[in-house]
C-alpha cells in the first residue's frame, strides 16, 4: 500500500473505464482513482489479469480502512482484447449491468506497442496496430455516446507515448497510432465541450492527451540489459529528469486531468515524462486551452478590467493610410464615464476559417467574418473607436468573460450608435438599400419597385445576422437609430423597418394576407363629414417584424419584460453555446432582475437552465410555461431536473398540442403563482390536486398507426366506462363528486383534444366532427392509410387531419377510477396525473422510487416524482375540479416535490 496515500473523496459515486488495467500504468491509474471514491471497469485479455484486476478491491478496502474512510468502490475486470471488433459492446454491456450504464471518466490506455521496422511492416500488422491505437478507442467513445453513457463533465484521457513526438523507424505504425490519438482528443474537446446540443448530456466533457516516456513497468524491466541501455542513451537526454519514470508519475498526472480542477483543461497533450509533478501542473494550467476565439495569447494583449468601475476596452481601427494590414489596438475606458464608441454587432462566423491582424502589434488570428467587416469599416484617415466583442473581451479568461457579459446590455445600450454588419453586399443589394429612403419619401410606391424590394427583403432576413440570439440583444438595447450595412452601403435600422411597413402592406394586400378597418380622417372639406381612411393589419411576417416588436417592446417598457416572454420570442433564434439562450438575454430584463441571473460559463448548463426555471417561478410564469415547453422529464443527463424544460430545442411544437381551446384545467386558478425552487437548484415545490392514476394506455407511432386503432380505443374507452362504474359501486365514499366528469365528453373530442383544425388551434371542435367520427369508423383502415377516400367521405378529412395533427407519437390512456385522455408516450402505468395551479394542461408525475439527494441520503418524509410531460384529461379541462372541488372545499392542495 505505500503507493497509496490519504485523499480527498473528490470522485465519489463517479465510474471509470480503463483499458488495459491489470499492471503497469494502467493499474496505478485504476488504484489512484478508486482511493479518491472512483469505481472501476478494467479490460485485459487474460484470466490471470481479471484475477490482479478484482485483486485491486481488496487492496483498495485495505486503504480505506487504514484511514477509518467509508467508501463504497466496486472494481471490476474483464476479458476484453482492443482487437476484438465487439471490444466496445462489452464494455458498454458490462456498464449496464454491473455499474447502473455510466461511465464519468475512460481512460485509454491498452495499446499495441509491436516492433514494426520500415521494410518489414505486413498488411495485418498495419491494420492491427490501427485497430488497437485507434479504431477501438473511437469505437469505445462512439458507444458511450450513442447509449448516452457519458455523463456531464466527464473526462476522456487518451494514454499516448514519447513516440508520437520522437517517432522510430521500429515502431512506424505504433508512432503514427499514438499521434492520431492525440489529435481525436483535440477533436472530442471541440464536439463535447458543451457547444453542440446533441451532446448536452455530457456538457463540459474534456478530452487530453498523456504522453508518457519510459516508465518502469514490469514490461520495460523484461527487456535485455543492452535494449535497456539503448532506451537510456535515445530517451534519458530529452528528459528533464535523469531516471526512468514510476506508474505512479504517471497516475498522479492523469489523475489531475480527472479532477473537476482540470475542467478548464481540454484538447491538450501534457507530457508526463519524469517532470516532477508540480512542475507538470504548472504547465498545463499555463498551456489550458478554453476553445474559444480568438486564439491569441493572454498576457502580452490584455491587462484586467475592473468591474467595478464598469471598465470594458475599446478597439481602436487605424485608417487605411495605416497601410494594407488590418492593425488595431486596445484602450480601457469605463461606461461610468459615457464614452464614445461604436459597438459591432454581427456573426462569428466559421472558425475554421481564420484570416490575420495586428492585434496590440501581435499577430492575431479571427474569423474571416470578422476580418472581412473590419476591412470595411476602416475610415480613410482617421482612426475609428469601436467594441467588437471577439477582441475586446479576453475569451481565454473565464472570469472576465462572465463579468464582461453580465455588462454586455450596459455596452450596447452606451454605443453611439449600434453598427450592424451583415456581410459582404450580393446582387442588387446597394440599389435596395439606396432605395430606401425614398419608398419613405414618397406616397405611392411603383408596382416594380415594391416587388423588387419584397424580393430583396425576404432574401435579406436569411442573412446569419437575423437568425442568431446574441444579436437581438445588439439591436432592442441601442438607444441611438442603429446602422445597417451590406459591404460599403448603409442604411439606419428606422429607414429599413419603415420601407417593409409599406412593402409588406402592399405585397400582403395582394396575397389577401391584410384586413382593413376604416377610420375616419380628422376633418372633412368644406365642412363635410371626413371621409373613412383604411387601416390595414398585416400579420408580423418576418424575422423584421419580430425584431422590431422586441426593440420597441424594451424601449419603451422594459419594466414588463419578462424572461419568459424573452425566451418564447427567441426560441427560433440560434446559439452556438447554449448557455447564452439565457445569458444572451439577461441584458433586455429590467435592471432589478438582471442580477437575479448569474452569468457563468463555468457553471453545468443544467444548473444554468434550472436558474433561469426559478426565476420564472418566482414571478408568477413557472407553472405555465412548463406545460407549453419541451421538458428534460426522464432524461439521463442527471445535471437537468425533470421539471427544467429543453430551452431552444423546438419547445413550443408539442406540448400545447393538450392545451384545451377553453379557459384551461386550472380554473380560478389559471394565474396563480406557484411553484418555488429550492436553493440546490434541483427540487421544485408545487400545488396541485391530484387526479388520478394511469391504469392502462395504446400507443401510436410517429407515422398513421392511430388510424387503425379505433376498435382498441373503443375497446379501452369501453373499459374505462366499466372502471368508473364499478369504481362507483364499490367505493361509493371515494371521491363520488368527480364521476360526473368522466362522462362529460364523447371520445371523439377527447382524441383531439377538443379543438377544431385551424391555424390557431384554439377553436372548439364543431359538433359535425362527431359525425366524421362516426363515418371513420366506417372506413377500411387500408384506405386510411393510403388516403384512398372517395368524394362521399370527403367530410372525414378534416377530422382525420386533427388525429393525425395530435397522436401520433402519443398515447390514448384511461385511468383507475375511469378518466380517459392523452398525452406522451412515456406515460407508464402508476403514473399520476395532477393539475398544478396555473397550468392550461395537467402533468405527468412519476414517483422516483430511491430518490436520494446530493450527500446520498435518502429524503426522509418527502414522496419526490419526475415530471414526465402533460396531459390532456377530458371530462377537466375547463377547470372543473379546481372550480367545482378545491374551490368547494371538497378537497385540499397537496405540494408536490419535484426533481
Amino acid at each position: 500500500m505505500s503507493s497509496l496515500r490519504r485523499r480527498a473523496q473528490d470522485l465519489a459515486g463517479k465510474v471509470a473505464v480503463i483499458t488495459g488495467a491489470s499492471r503497469g500504468i494502467g493499474r496505478a491509474i485504476a488504484l489512484n482513482l478508486a482511493s479518491r471514491g472512483c469505481s472501476i471497469l478494467g479490460t485485459c485479455v487474460t484470466a490471470e489479469s481479471i484475477t490482479l484486476i478484482n485483486s485491486m478491491n481488496e487492496e483498495i478496502n485495505s486503504h480505506f480502512t487504514s484511514f477509518n474512510q467509508k467508501h463504497s468502490v466496486k472494481i471490476h475486470g474483464i476479458n476484453c482484447s482492443i482487437l476484438s471488433p465487439s471490444c466496445a459492446q462489452t464494455i458498454a454491456d458490462t456498464l449496464v449491468e454491473h455499474f447502473s450504464s455510466r461511465v464519468d471518466i475512460f481512460i485509454n490506455n491498452a495499446a499495441d506497442a509491436r516492433d514494426a521496422a520500415l521494410g518489414e511492416l505486413t498488411v495485418e500488422g498495419i491494420q492491427e496496430s490501427m485497430i488497437s491505437n485507434i479504431q477501438t478507442p473511437v469505437l469505445i467513445v462512439e458507444e458511450f455516446v450513442k447509449r448516452k453513457m457519458f455523463q456531464p463533465e466527464s473526462r476522456i484521457v487518451y494514454i499516448s507515448s514519447i513516440r508520437s513526438r520522437q517517432p522510430w523507424s521500429g515502431q512506424l505504425m505504433y508512432s503514427a497510432g499514438k499521434s492520431a490519438g492525440e489529435s481525436l482528443c483535440r477533436t472530442w474537446s471541440m464536439a463535447f465541450g458543451g457547444k453542440e446540443e446533441k451532446f448536452l448530456f455530457m456538457d463540459g466533457t474534456t478530452a487530453n492527451s498523456v504522453t508518457v516516456g519510459i516508465t518502469q513497468t514490469d514490461s520495460l524491466m523484461k527487456c535485455p540489459p543492452d535494449a535497456l541501455e539503448n532506451f537510456k542513451r535515445e530517451f534519458i537526454p530529452l528528459q528533464s529528469s535523469p531516471k526512468f519514470g514510476q506508474p505512479e508519475d504517471v497516475a498522479d498526472v492523469v489523475g489531475m486531468l480527472c479532477s473537476r480542477d482540470a475542467r478548464w483543461i481540454t484538447g491538450t497533450v501534457v507530457s508526463a515524462s519524469g517532470v516532477p509533478l508540480s512542475a507538470i501542473k504548472a504547465v498545463i494550467l499555463h498551456s489550458a486551452k478554453f476553445n474559444t476565439l480568438p486564439s491569441v495569447s493572454t498576457m502580452p494583449l490584455y491587462e484586467p478590467l475592473n468591474s467595478i468601475k464598469k471598465e470594458i476596452r475599446s478597439l481602436i481601427l487605424q485608417p487605411l493610410t495605416a497601410g494594407a494590414e488590418i492593425q488595431c489596438s486596445t484602450s480601457t475606458i469605463s461606461l461610468l464615464d459615457s464614452p464614445e464608441f461604436e459597438a459591432l454587432s454581427y456573426v462569428w462566423g466559421d472558425a475554421s476559417f481564420q484570416e490575420t491582424i495586428a492585434f496590440n502589434d501581435v499577430p492575431t488570428k479571427v474569423t474571416k467574418n470578422l476580418y472581412t467587416a473590419l476591412q470595411y469599416l476602416r475610415q480613410p484617415d482617421k482612426p475609428r473607436c469601436l467594441w467588437v466583442d471577439a477582441l475586446c473581451i479576453n475569451q481565454q479568461d473565464l472570469r472576465e468573460r462572465n463579468q464582461q457579459v453580465a455588462m454586455m446590455g450596459e455596452v450596447y445600450t452606451s454605443a453611439k450608435p449600434v453598427l450592424i454588419w451583415l456581410g459582404e453586399a450580393d446582387d442588387g443589394s446597394d440599389d435596395a438599400l439606396a432605395l430606401l429612403p425614398t419608398v419613405l419619401a414618397v406616397d405611392e410606391v411603383q408596382e416594380e419597385a415594391s416587388q423588387k424590394l419584397f424580393s430583396f427583403y425576404i432574401q435579406l432576413v436569411e442573412r446569419e445576422w437575423f437568425s442568431r440570439l446574441w444579436t437581438i440583444q445588439e439591436l432592442v438595447l441601442a438607444t441611438q437609430d442603429p446602422l445597417l450595412g451590406c459591404g460599403h452601403t448603409w442604411t439606419t435600422w428606422s429607414t429599413l423597418f419603415g420601407a417593409w411597413q409599406k412593402i409588406a402592406l402592399i405585397e400582403f394586400s395582394k396575397m389577401g394576407m391584410v384586413i382593413y378597418s376604416a377610420q375616419k380622417e380628422k376633418g372633412g372639406k368644406n365642412g363635410e363629414a371626413p371621409a373613412p381612411n383604411p387601416v390595414g393589419f398585416r400579420p408580423s411576417a418576418i424575422k423584421i417584424d419580430l425584431l422590431n416588436n422586441l426593440r420597441s417592446g424594451v424601449t419603451h417598457h422594459q419594466q414588463d419584460q419578462t424572461l419568459c416572454d424573452l425566451i418564447l420570442n427567441t426560441n427560433s433564434s440560434n446559439a452556438t453555446e447554449p448557455r447564452d439562450r439565457i445569458y444572451g438575454l439577461v441584458g433586455m430584463l429590467p435592471p432589478s432582475l438582471r442580477q437575479e441571473i448569474t452569468v457563468d460559463y463555468a457553471r453545468p448548463l443544467g444548473t444554468v437552465f434550472a436558474e433561469a426555471a426559478a426565476h420564472m417561478f418566482r414571478h408568477g410564469k413557472g407553472a405555465f410555461l412548463r406545460s407549453g415547453m419541451d421538458l428534460m422529464g426522464l432524461s439521463s443527463d442527471l445535471t437537468f431536473p425533470s421539471w427544467v424544460p429543453r430551452i431552444g430545442n423546438k419547445m413550443l411544437l408539442n406540448p400545447t398540442r393538450f392545451y384545451p381551446p377553453g379557459i384551461g384545467v386550472s380554473g380560478a386558478g389559471a394565474d396563480a403563482v406557484n411553484g418555488s425552487v429550492d436553493e440546490d437548484l434541483k427540487t421544485l415545490r408545487i400545488r396541485g390536486l391530484p387526479i388520478d392514476t394511469v391504469l392502462e394506455k395504446i400507443s401510436f407511432d410517429k407515422g398513421g398507426d392511430c388510424l387503425v386503432k379505433f376498435s382498441q380505443i373503443e375497446a379501452l374507452a369501453d373499459k374505462a366506462r366499466e372502471v368508473a362504474l364499478l369504481n362507483k359501486v364499490e367505493k361509493p365514499d371515494a371521491r363520488p363528486y368527480l364521476t360526473p366528469f368522466k362522462t362529460k365528453e364523447p371520445l371523439w373530442r377527447t382524441l383531439i383534444a377538443n379543438k377544431a383544425y385551424s391555424a390557431g388551434a384554439r377553436e372548439l371542435a364543431p359538433d359535425s366532427y362527431g359525425e366524421m367520427y362516426r363515418r371513420l369508423l366506417g372506413v377500411h383502415t387500408t384506405d386510411l392509410l393510403e388516403k384512398k377516400i372517395d368524394n362521399e367521405d370527403a367530410s372525414i378529412r378534416e377530422y382525420r387531419l386533427c388525429l393525425l395533427n395530435i397522436l401520433p407519437g402519443n398515447c390514448f390512456f384511461i385511468t383507475s377510477t375511469g378518466f380517459c385522455g392523452i398525452g406522451p408516450d412515456v406515460v407508464e402505468k402508476g403514473d399520476q396525473l395532477v393539475v398544478l395551479f396555473g397550468a392550461p394542461a395537467p402533468f405527468v408525475l412519476r414517483e422516483n422510487c430511491g430518490e436520494q439527494d446530493g450527500n446520498g441520503e435518502g429524503i426522509e418524509g418527502e414522496t419526490v416524482y419526475k415530471l414526465c410531460g402533460v396531459a390532456y384529461v377530458a371530462g377537466i379541462m375547463d377547470g372543473e375540479i379546481v372550480d367545482e372541488v378545491y374551490c368547494e372545499d371538497l378537497e385540499d392542495d397537496v405540494v408536490y416535490v419535484v426533481r
